[in-house]
């Protein structure tokens, strides 16, 4: 049997009905398809919470004739939560940092309001979110549907949880938050030099910049230009189909994916797709470059020699 954990003195588990006063779902309108511009009402999608993180700018402009029916609106120091959604996402909730009066929530989102007092709502936006919660308001889901599941706000209400005081709850909430940002900003930067990398191999590859500041016109390759100093051959000229099979050898079979290269196809998938036998797989040698059929990508080996589907 397995042991339970001691409850922190101080801590108490109490149902989620306790910390929130009120869930509300919103109104579902009629709405374009398009994003609302600056100052237009709008309605969420409920994409607007998947990721976490409350993301105003999932939402939809609302038909002039439509908004007068539109009611709730993102408010500070609450929470939206999906109570409509895919199997893996019905459940997902967001804290919302700033009211945001020109948008509405549709009628598959709740904006959970707290008892005064008794709960920091971005204390308890890090609960709901955590993979634990995640998976306890995934298996209240029901319906018919396969691609599509809801949760009732008695099921919701019901859900035990383990709290802290207040002044605790604001404690660890500051320095989740804190990490948060950290990780965000560390995402950004990332990203902004992964597509300062692009732009310069681009650059490069193709002549647009020489190093030792070398100037040269470009010369039109129908597809892209080329420095007209540089020869545009094809590329027979300078590679050569290879096609070893596998036979009998016990390799990793790898998959050609579009944006992450070769990759583990069990790994990557996460079953089989390929088949049992894989002596007619053609192997793939360190140095040497392969792609996949279905797109040009050319994808590079770095090591080993793998059979690939």
């Amino acid at each position: 049997m397995m042991q339970q954990l001691d409850i922190p003195c101080g801590w108490l588990t109490k149902r989620l009905s306790y910390l929130i006063k009120s869930m509300d779902a919103g109104v579902s309108v009629n709405s374009e398809d398009r994003k609302a511009d600056f100052g237009e009402c709008g309605i969420l999608k409920t994409s607007a919470v998947t990721s976490g993180v409350f993301d105003a700018d999932e939402n939809k402009a609302i038909l002039a004739s439509e908004v007068k029916r539109a009611k709730i609106s993102p408010t500070c120091d609450r929470i939206i939560m999906s109570r409509m959604n895919t199997p893996a996402l019905v459940g997902a909730n967001a804290y919302v940092p700033q009211t945001v009066n020109n948008l509405f929530l549709p009628d598959r989102l709740w904006l959970l309001t707290p008892k005064e007092g008794r709960v920091n709502m971005r204390w308890l936006a890090f609960v709901l979110g955590s993979p634990k919660y995640r998976s306890k308001l995934s298996a209240f889901a029901t319906g018919t549907s396969n691609s599509m599941k809801n949760i009732t706000k008695g099921d919701v209400a019901s859900l035990p949880v383990l709290f802290p005081p207040l002044p605790e709850q604001k404690a660890i909430a500051d320095l989740l938050s804190t990490w948060d940002e950290a990780i965000e900003k560390t995402e950004r930067l990332i990203q902004a030099k992964e597509k300062q990398l692009r732009q310069m191999s681009r650059w490069l590859l193709f002549g647009h910049k020489r190093l030792g500041n070398q100037r040269n016109e470009l010369a039109d390759g129908h597809f892209f230009k080329y420095p007209s100093d540089w020869a545009l051959v094809k590329i027979g000229k300078v590679a050569k189909e290879v096609s070893a099979r596998n036979g009998e050898s016990e390799e990793t079979v790898l998959s050609c994916s579009k944006y992450d290269g070769f990759v583990n196809s069990l790994d990557y998938f996460g079953k089989q797709v390929f088949s049992s036998d894989t002596s007619n797989y053609k192997v793939v040698k360190k140095g040497q470059f392969g792609y996949p059929s279905n797109h040009v990508e050319a994808l590079c080996v770095n090591e080993g020699e793998t059979p690939t589907p």
